[in-house]
């Protein structure tokens, strides 16, 4: 969005611990609809959707 600050969701964190591709794309929609998102994964199993380029 143009302007952060008029996001529906602009103030709201998320933190995402999720995988595999719902869960990524959930948190990726929260994030354009101005949400901060922080996303945890396992540094040893990261998340396939990672690999496949799909995600953000």
């Amino acid at each position: 969005m143009a302007n952060a600050s008029n996001s529906p969701l602009a103030g709201i964190k998320v933190v995402e611990i999720t995988s595999i591709y719902s869960g990524p794309m959930a948190g990726m929609m929260l994030g354009e609809l101005g949400a901060h998102v922080v996303k945890v994964e396992s540094p040893g199993s990261p998340d396939p959707v990672r690999a496949s380029g799909l995600g953000p």
